[in-house]
């Protein structure tokens, strides 16, 4: 976990002043965003799919953002929802399903559920990676850690024992709060 998307950031808009302002009057302060696909580019491709994370990647935003949950068989799944209902032609909870039954679910115009390892193989953007079970913290710091993503993929989660788990593995890295 690094504490900020730091260089990841968009170049400042420059200053705007009012037609009638002069250079010599105070300006405001130019402001930084920075465009994060949130599930992809949900709304746009069927949310949390690859599909959705190459078109986020393809329209130049600046982060990806996903969620993870852990499949049966210990698969690092990207779905939003712990139940697959929503977003699926299925239904149950991904933690009772295998990675091979999640594969043959429909998650939206054909496309399949991923795991996490080919989002990142997928895209070249940075990734905003939340944890949305805490079982999932430990798989995720695997990954992390044995591909060297520590300074591609920012960790998020509103789960304390998430938090805690990612501490342990990365006890170097400070915590964004």
């Amino acid at each position: 976990m690094r504490p900020g998307p730091g260089p990841l950031r968009r170049a400042p808009l420059p200053p705007r002043r009012h037609p009638a302002q002069t250079a010599a009057e105070p300006q405001e302060p130019a402001l930084t965003f920075l465009t994060i696909g949130h599930r992809g580019v949900m709304g746009v491709e069927p949310e949390n799919t690859l599909r959705s994370f190459v078109r986020a990647d393809r329209e130049g935003l600046d982060v990806i953002e996903l969620d993870l949950h852990l499949s049966k068989d210990g698969a690092l799944v990207v779905m939003h929802d712990a139940e697959v209902d929503r977003t699926t032609d299925g239904s149950g909870r991904v933690s009772d399903l295998t990675l091979a039954e999640l594969r043959e679910l429909d998650a939206g115009q054909g496309e399949r559920v991923p795991v996490f390892e080919e989002v990142v193989d997928a895209v070249k953007a940075p990734i905003q990676a939340e944890i949305k079970d805490a079982a999932a913290a430990r798989a995720l710091a695997d990954v992390l850690t044995e591909r060297g993503l520590t300074d591609r993929v920012e960790v998020i989660s509103f789960h304390d024992e998430a938090v805690a788990e990612m501490a342990t593995c990365f006890p170097t890295s400070a915590p964004a709060w």
